[in-house]
């Protein structure tokens, strides 16, 4: 049984033209960036670091997170490029967990980062409608425009409220980014930090 595979991926693109221009600036900045599809997420993975070593792996993908712009790398292990079923996304990538029903229901993710990013494409997959709010809408933007979604400022929160929405999740560390009152009444509501249990978001 060949070994499991680990990779540091710096970015994942449902475009392919998105994949090209992220493995090429990567390069530009002395990484040996390539890209390659993960099959069941139908995403491209741009990754600068391939290896069976997975303590190798995390280390790399530590020193990454702190030294470079690449503040939400994460490690995916499993193969890329081909079809498996083994293939499996580390912790370091969080979804949206199966146990809830989001197709057909709106969902609104606070945050731009990776994780931002993962959860996004997972609800789409499910048959959810997405909105992306974030500080800098322009980051939110990049994610909208990759997986084909809405996106806003922050501060329009209000806007979402009134227009209404099922699912809210915080994709930032902030334990409040925004004022709680404009968190709907019977919503489910998600917030991907697991210390403290029971953050801001989710009293």
């Amino acid at each position: 049984m060949p070994a499991e595979e680990h990779y540091v991926v710096i970015g994942a693109f449902a475009k392919h033209n998105n994949a090209i221009r992220w493995t090429d600036d990567a390069n530009r900045k002395n990484f040996s960036a390539q890209y390659a599809m993960n099959q069941a997420r139908q995403l491209y993975y741009v990754y600068i670091l391939r290896t069976e070593d997975k303590r190798k792996a995390f280390s790399f993908m530590m020193k990454i997170r702190v030294e470079t712009s690449y503040k939400d790398a994460w490690v995916f292990s499993g193969k890329l490029g081909v079809e498996t079923e083994e293939a499996v996304v580390s912790e370091e990538l969080p979804v949206v967990e199966e146990k809830i029903p989001v197709k057909n229901n709106k969902v609104l993710i606070i945050g731009a980062g990776g994780s931002a990013r993962a959860i996004a494409y997972e609800a789409i997959l499910q048959g959810a409608m997405v909105t992306i709010l974030n500080r800098n809408p322009a980051k939110a933007q990049i994610i909208a425009e990759e997986l084909d979604c809405h996106f806003g400022y922050l501060d329009e929160i209000k806007k979402y409220y009134d227009k209404g929405y099922d699912i809210l999740i915080n994709c930032t560390p902030d334990e409040l980014p925004f004022d709680p009152c404009y968190i709907r009444e019977n919503t489910t509501l998600m917030d991907i930090k697991s210390v403290p249990k029971w953050t801001k978001v989710l009293l």
